[in-house]
C-alpha cells in the first residue's frame, strides 16, 4: 500500500513538473507578467499557482514516471513549447513598439526618454503605447483568455510527448513576426501619410525660399500637429491592437 501511494504521489509531482514547465515558459514571456519590471519571484509564484490550478485536468495523462533520459526529453520539450507560445504572445507587444517607433520618428521625438517596458532603449511614444497596451491587456481580461487558451492547449497537445512540433511552431512564429511588422506599420500608417505630406510641403517651401530655415521654424508645429493626431488616434490604435490579440487567442 505504501509503495502504491509513493508511486501515485511521484506521478502527480511529475505531472505538476511538466505542467509547470509549459506554463512557466509562457508566463516568462507573456505580456504584462513577463515584463522586466515584474519581480522574478512574483512571476515564479504566479507560475506555480497557475500550474497547480491546471494539474487536476492533467491527472491520468501521464501513465508512469519515465527513466531519466525520456524524463529530460519531456521536460525540455515542455519548456520549449511554453517559451514558443510565450514568444508568440510577446510579438503582439512588439507591434506596439514598432508603431510607437515609427510615430516618434515622424514627430522627431525618437530620442526623448527611454522606455521601462523593455531592457532596450525606446522612444517615449513606444513606451506609452506598450504600457497602455499592457494595461488594456489586463483591463479587457485578455490574460484570462490567455489562460483559457493555455488550458485548451494542454488538452489539444497532451503532456509527456517529448517531441516539439517544430514545423507547427516555426510556421506560427514566422506568421507572428510578419504580422507584428504588418500590424505596427498599419497602426502608424496615418502618421506616415501626414508626415510625408508635411515634409514634402516643407521641401517645396525650402526650395522656393532657400534663405529661410524652414525645418527649424516648422519643427514645433510638426510636433504639435503630430501629438494632437496621436491623442486622437491613440484609442483607435489600442482598440485595433486589442481586437487583433483577442481574435488570435480565439484561434489559438
Amino acid at each position: 500500500m505504501s509503495a502504491t501511494l509513493s508511486e501515485v504521489l511521484s506521478l502527480q509531482v511529475y505531472t505538476y513538473l511538466l505542467v509547470f514547465c509549459r506554463i512557466g515558459g509562457v508566463l516568462f514571456l507573456m505580456p504584462g507578467i513577463g515584463e522586466s519590471f515584474v519581480p522574478a519571484r512574483a512571476r515564479l509564484i504566479l507560475a506555480l499557482l497557475v500550474s497547480l490550478a491546471m494539474v487536476p485536468s492533467q491527472i491520468g495523462v501521464i501513465d508512469a514516471v519515465p527513466p531519466p533520459a525520456p524524463m529530460a526529453a519531456q521536460v525540455i520539450a515542455e519548456l520549449l513549447i511554453g517559451l514558443t507560445i510565450g514568444l508568440w504572445l510577446r510579438l503582439f507587444v512588439y507591434a506596439l513598439f514598432i508603431a510607437g517607433a515609427v510615430v516618434a520618428q515622424q514627430l522627431a521625438l525618437n530620442l526623448i526618454f527611454n522606455g521601462v517596458a523593455e531592457n532596450i532603449g525606446t522612444s517615449s511614444l513606444s513606451n506609452l503605447l506598450m504600457l497602455s497596451g499592457i494595461t488594456l491587456f489586463f483591463a479587457l481580461n485578455l490574460h484570462g483568455s490567455t489562460l483559457m487558451a493555455l488550458a485548451e492547449n494542454l488538452r489539444d497537445m497532451p503532456l509527456g510527448r517529448g517531441i516539439v512540433p517544430i514545423e507547427l511552431f516555426t510556421g506560427r512564429i514566422m506568421e507572428g513576426v510578419a504580422s507584428t511588422f504588418e500590424t505596427g506599420i498599419q497602426l502608424s500608417l496615418p502618421f506616415l501619410v501626414v508626415g510625408t505630406l508635411i515634409y514634402a510641403a516643407l521641401g517645396f517651401i525650402n526650395r522656393a525660399m532657400p534663405q529661410l530655415m524652414v525645418f527649424f521654424v516648422a519643427a514645433p508645429a510638426i510636433t504639435m500637429i503630430g501629438l494632437i493626431l496621436f491623442m486622437i488616434a491613440l484609442p483607435m490604435i489600442l482598440t485595433e491592437w486589442a481586437g487583433g490579440l483577442d481574435a488570435a487567442l480565439g484561434n489559438f
